[in-house]
C-alpha cells in the first residue's frame, strides 16, 4: 500500500480534523462549483467568489484605554492637558486626570464611535488549478482583490488614515488608508509535479508561492505551523476565510513515501515575509508605531499633549530578515491503529516584530525600530489519532532554540534615554533604573529583545454530536494550550513586554519629586525642580517637571501562561429558502499568566465570545453574520472595548 493510500484509508480522521479547523475560525465556505473544461492533454478549472461586507463597532469606548492626553481635551471642553501642569499645587485639583499613562495604542479606538462603521468591504477571490490528464504535474494560481470603501472614502473622527507617516522611511507614498484599505495581488502561484517511485513511493514536489501546514493547532498561534506569516488586516475583513489571510511564500517544497507508513516532507524558503499587523488608526490597531505605517513614539507617559518638543522618539527603517536560510524537515508516521505521529525541525527567521533603539544624541532625541532576528531553531513532536467513543484528538509540543522575546518598552526607553541624565538638572531619568542596560554613550544601539528557550504544547479535542438540537450534524471542539519560558529571568531582574503594561516596575519611577514616594503622578509647578522626571525642550531648552508616572499596576509577562478555546457548530440541512442554516459559537479564555511579546498568547483574565450564523444556498449563495464581543482584565486588554458585529454576502461561480 503506497502512502497516498494509506492517507485515504485513514480519511474520515482527516476530515474531522478539517470540520476542526472550519469550526474553529467560524469562517468556512461551502465548497463551490468551479467553471470545468479541458483540453486534449489537460483538465483545467476556475472559480471566484463575489462578496461585500461590512463592520460595526457596538460598544462604548473606554476612556481608561485613551491616552491622558487624548483623553483631557475631550473632556475639558479641548482644553489642552498641559494648563494642568500645576494641577498637584491646587488644592481644588481633582488629581490624576484619568485615561491611559500612554499616547502610542489609542488611534484606532479614538477614530471610531459606537454605532460607527469601520470597515465596508467588496472582495473578489479566484483559484485556477490546471492539471495533466494523468495527473503527473499541473499548476495552482489564487489571487484575491478587495475594496475597503469604509477606510478609503470614509472619515474618522480623530487621526485622519491618509496622512503622511513621520517615521515609516519604508513606506514611501503609502499611509494606513493605502495600505489597509485596498489590495490586489496574487496569493499562490505554484507548479508541481508527482512521480511513482517502484511501488510504495511517491514523490510530489510544489515550487513557487505556496503555503505549507504543518501540525496540529486549530486556534492557537506560535505553534509548529511556522513557514508561513498571517495577514491579520485580511483576516479583519468581514466574511473573510483563513487562504486569504495565510501569506504563502516563494519555497520548494517536497513529500516522499519512504515505506507505507512513513513518508518525509522537506522546504526551503526563498522569501521571507512577515506578519502584517494592523496600521496605526483602523479599527483593531493597538500599538501606533508599528505597521508598514507606523508613527513615532510618543513620550512622557501621556503627561503631554502628543508632539510636544522633546518627547517624540523617531522610528527609523525596519530591519527585515534575509530571504535565505529557512527549511524545514518532517516526518510522519502512520500506525496500524490509524494514529499519525509527526516529527519536526524548522530553521526559521522571526515573523512578528521587536522593537529596538538608539540612544539619545547630543540634542536629546532618542530613536526605535523594527527588527526581525533570524535563525530561530524549532523541534517538535505531533499526533492525531482517533477514539472508540468518537473522540478526535490531535496535539503538539514545540521547542524553540534562542527565540527572540521583547523586553518591556518602559524599561527600553530609559535606557535610551540615561546619556541624558546630567545634561540638564536633574536629568530626566535616574540612570540605572532601567534594567535594560546602564548607557553611558550617545548614539548607542540597545537590543530590545533576550534570546530565550521556550516551549509551547497544546491538544485539541473534537467530536461529532449528532442531532444535537434538531441539527443534522453538530461539531464540538475545545482546544488547550500552554507556553512555558525556560529560565527566564524574574521580574525584579529583568520584566518582559505583556498587553497593557505602559509604564515600569521600578520602585523609583514612584518618587513625587518631594521624597514622598507615593508616585501615581502628574503635572507638577515649572519651578519644582525636585521632581527628576520630565523633559526639555529643544528648542529653547526650557525645562520642564513632571511628577514620575509611578509603578505599572497590570502584570508584566510570566514563564508559565496557559488558556483554551472552544467552538461549537450546529448544521441545519434545507432549513431557510431551500438553503443550509450553520449557527456557531466560540468562546476563548486566557486562564492563567501573560505570555511574552511577540507570542502574546494568553493575558490572564483575557476573554472574547463570537457568535455566528450562516446561510449557504446550493453552494452558490451565501449569508454571514457575526458577533464579537471582548472582555476580561479590562485594564490590560486593548481591546476589551470594540465589541462588534459584520454582515457578509457572497456569491460563487
Amino acid at each position: 500500500m503506497k502512502m497516498n493510500e494509506l492517507n485515504q484509508k485513514n480519511s474520515p480522521l482527516k476530515a474531522l480534523s478539517k470540520v476542526a479547523v472550519g469550526v474553529a475560525l467560524a469562517l468556512s465556505a461551502a465548497s463551490v462549483q468551479a467553471v470545468e473544461f479541458e483540453t486534449e492533454n489537460f483538465e483545467i478549472s476556475f472559480d471566484s467568489t463575489f462578496s461585500a461586507g461590512a463592520s460595526w463597532r457596538v460598544d462604548e469606548r473606554d476612556n481608561n484605554l485613551i491616552g491622558k492626553a487624548n483623553l483631557y481635551p475631550r473632556l475639558n471642553g479641548g482644553l489642552p492637558i498641559s494648563a494642568a501642569y500645576a494641577c498637584n499645587l491646587n488644592p481644588a485639583c481633582p488629581g490624576v486626570p484619568p485615561g491611559a499613562w500612554s499616547n502610542n495604542s489609542d488611534d484606532g479606538n479614538l477614530n471610531y464611535d459606537k454605532g460607527d462603521v469601520f470597515s465596508n468591504v467588496y472582495k473578489g477571490l479566484h483559484e485556477f488549478d490546471m492539471r495533466h490528464k494523468d495527473g503527473e504535474f499541473g499548476v495552482f494560481a489564487r489571487a484575491l482583490w478587495f475594496y475597503d470603501a469604509e477606510i478609503m472614502d470614509g472619515t474618522t473622527r480623530f487621526k485622519d488614515l491618509d496622512a503622511t507617516p513621520r517615521g515609516a522611511f519604508a513606506a514611501g507614498e503609502n499611509t494606513a488608508k493605502t495600505e489597509q484599505g485596498r489590495d490586489a495581488e496574487i496569493l499562490d502561484f505554484y507548479a508541481w509535479a508527482t512521480w511513482d517511485i517502484g511501488e510504495a513511493s511517491t514523490l510530489q514536489v510544489r515550487l513557487g508561492e505556496q503555503v505549507v501546514s504543518w501540525g496540529e493547532s486549530t486556534f492557537i498561534q506560535h505553534s509548529l505551523n511556522e513557514a508561513n506569516a498571517v495577514n491579520l488586516r485580511t483576516l479583519r475583513n468581514p466574511g473573510a476565510e483563513l487562504k486569504e489571510a495565510l501569506i504563502p511564500s516563494g519555497m520548494l517544497w517536497a513529500s516522499l513515501d519512504l515505506t507505507e507508513s512513513l513518508s518525509m516532507e522537506a522546504f526551503y524558503q526563498y522569501e521571507w515575509e512577515p506578519v502584517r499587523v494592523d496600521e496605526p488608526g483602523t479599527y483593531f490597531a493597538t500599538r501606533d508605531f508599528l505597521g508598514f505605517t507606523g508613527q513615532d513614539v510618543h513620550l512622557g507617559f501621556a503627561q503631554v499633549p502628543e508632539g510636544t518638543p522633546g518627547t517624540v522618539a523617531v522610528r527609523r527603517e525596519t530591519r527585515n530578515a534575509d530571504d535565505q536560510g529557512q527549511y524545514g524537515l518532517k516526518l510522519a508516521y502512520f500506525t496500524e491503529g490509524g494514529t499519525e505521529w509527526g516529527f519536526y525541525y524548522m530553521n526559521y527567521h522571526n515573523r512578528r516584530p521587536i522593537i529596538s533603539g538608539v540612544s539619545a544624541d547630543t540634542t536629546g532625541t532618542v530613536s526605535g525600530f523594527l527588527e526581525y532576528p533570524e535563525d530561530i531553531q524549532m523541534g517538535g513532536l505531533s499526533f492525531n489519532t482517533a477514539t472508540d467513543n468518537g473522540w478526535s484528538i490531535g496535539g503538539e509540543i514545540s521547542y524553540r532554540f534562542d527565540e527572540p522575546l521583547q523586553v518591556d518598552d518602559a524599561e527600553l526607553l530609559f535606557a535610551l534615554l540615561e546619556p541624558l541624565d546630567g545634561l540638564t538638572a536633574p536629568g530626566p531619568v535616574l540612570r540605572g533604573t532601567s534594567q535594560v542596560a546602564n548607557i553611558t554613550t550617545f548614539n548607542t544601539e540597545v537590543s530590545g529583545y533576550r534570546l530565550l528557550d521556550t516551549i509551547q504544547a497544546q491538544a485539541t479535542f473534537t467530536k461529532l454530536l449528532g442531532s444535537l438540537w434538531g441539527s443534522d450534524q453538530t461539531v464540538f471542539l475545545v482546544e488547550v494550550g500552554l507556553n512555558q519560558i525556560q529560565d527566564m529571568p524574574s521580574q525584579d531582574e529583568l520584566r518582559f513586554e505583556a498587553e497593557g503594561t505602559f509604564r515600569s516596575g521600578n520602585a523609583a519611577r514612584v518618587w513625587d519629586g518631594n521624597g514622598n514616594g507615593i508616585g501615581e503622578g502628574f503635572f507638577v509647578a515649572t519651578g519644582n525642580t525636585a521632581s527628576p522626571c520630565g523633559f526639555t525642550n529643544p528648542a529653547n531648552g526650557q525645562r520642564v517637571y513632571t511628577e514620575c508616572e509611578g509603578l505599572e499596576t497590570n502584570g508584566f509577562a510570566d514563564d508559565f501562561s496557559w488558556g483554551y478555546r472552544m467552538a461549537m457548530r450546529w448544521n441545519y440541512e434545507n432549513a431557510l429558502f431551500g438553503g443550509n442554516l450553520a449557527p456557531r459559537l466560540v468562546y476563548q479564555h486566557d486562564v492563567s499568566g501573560n505570555t511574552p511579546a511577540p507570542i502574546s498568547n494568553f493575558l490572564e483574565g483575557r476573554k472574547a465570545l463570537a457568535v455566528g450564523m450562516s446561510w449557504d444556498y446550493l453552494s452558490t449563495w451565501r449569508v454571514d453574520l457575526n458577533y464579537n464581543r471582548f472582555f476580561g482584565n479590562e485594564s490590560a486588554n486593548l481591546i476589551h472595548d470594540r465589541d462588534y458585529v459584520s454582515l457578509a454576502v457572497s456569491y460563487s461561480i
